[in-house]
């Protein structure tokens, strides 16, 4: 989850709170293949919301599902360290 290109798609869509995926790859000069191929693996993992608006689909984050993760990661850690 912490590619570098998901973690600049997460930070683009938290700054404009919704956006859809012709505006976050033209935003960020990326490609739109590469683009779909990260929202998938963020939507995959609970991370990202969608609704889709005619031809365009459009992204949110989740942060309750988001919330959720860090929990989660810390609560491993703590348990790691015992």
């Amino acid at each position: 989850m912490a590619h570098p290109l998901r973690m600049k798609i997460l930070e683009f869509i938290d700054q404009n709170e919704e956006i859809n995926v012709n505006k976050i790859y033209n935003t960020l000069g990326l490609e739109q293949s590469i683009t779909s191929q990260h929202l998938r693996i963020l939507r995959t993992a609970g991370l990202v919301n969608t609704e889709r608006d005619g031809k365009y689909i459009h992204y949110s984050i989740d942060y309750e599902k988001l919330g959720d993760s860090v929990n989660a990661i810390e609560g491993f850690l703590q348990e790691s360290r015992k």
